[in-house]
């Protein structure tokens, strides 16, 4: 049920995303799927950093949360399908540079999600 109830409003949140109007050089509105890939990414690695240690969450709200709104938000299928339209339309640099960009953005997102919970984490051992 959590999974279902984090999964509808990750996606509500998305399509709202989506319609946000960004000038895309290709007519693919990729810019607005690789900003809410990257919130995803930081969001993820900051909420699962902290849902042990200082939330203290039940696994049900974590997998709700994690996997349902997370999974929501963030869409690799809509990366994939936008890739291969840049590939098909003739844009192979742009689709290289999105792929690329994505994956790579979105590891430093997940690096820094998971450096502030640490640094919370030891910031509030240290105050106790």
């Amino acid at each position: 049920m959590y999974i279902a109830v984090g999964g509808a409003a990750g996606a509500v949140i998305r399509v709202t995303a989506k319609g946000i109007p960004f000038a895309a050089p290709s007519g693919i509105a990729i810019f607005n799927t690789l900003l809410v890939n990257l919130i995803g990414s930081f969001a993820l690695a900051l909420f699962l950093g902290l849902a042990l240690e200082v939330l203290n969450l039940d696994a049900e709200l974590r997998m709700g949360i994690g996997t349902g709104f997370m999974g929501g938000l963030t869409t690799f299928s809509t990366l994939c399908k936008e890739s291969n339209l840049l590939f098909m339309t003739m844009n192979p640099q742009i689709a290289l540079s999105y792929l690329i960009g994505s994956i790579g953005l979105g590891l430093l997102c997940a690096l820094a999600g998971t450096t502030v919970a640490r640094r919370w984490i030891v910031h509030r051992e240290v105050r106790r």
